[in-house]
């Protein structure tokens, strides 16, 4: 009997219209991944909200928005959401950075 899992992705897409999907986080139960998805949604709303900001003789400065600045690298859109898979006898690998060494 197949068990399903539920993937967070992250989605960039360009200004060319190309998009990406990486997955972030793979969960056994889709509360978590839901409440995963509303997490790195939120910290993203931060993120993008904020400025860049650069060290003067004057002291700081913001130079631009994070929208700005994304704009500049072609980046038109980013944004989180869940994939629900089935999974047929099968194991799921995560690597850590105890694997990859």
């Amino acid at each position: 009997m197949p068990s399903k899992v539920h993937t967070v992705y992250r989605t960039v897409r360009t200004g060319i219209g190309n998009a990406f999907a990486t997955p972030v986080k793979v969960y056994d139960d889709s509360k978590l991944a839901d409440e995963a998805l509303k997490a790195n949604a939120q910290a993203l709303a931060e993120i993008i909200e904020g400025n860049i900001i650069i060290r003067t003789e004057k002291g700081p400065r913001a130079v631009m928005t994070v929208k700005q600045l994304l704009a500049e690298l072609g980046i038109s859109g980013w944004s989180y959401s869940v994939l629900e898979q089935e999974v047929h006898q099968g194991l799921i690998v995560t690597p850590t950075a105890a694997i990859i060494q």
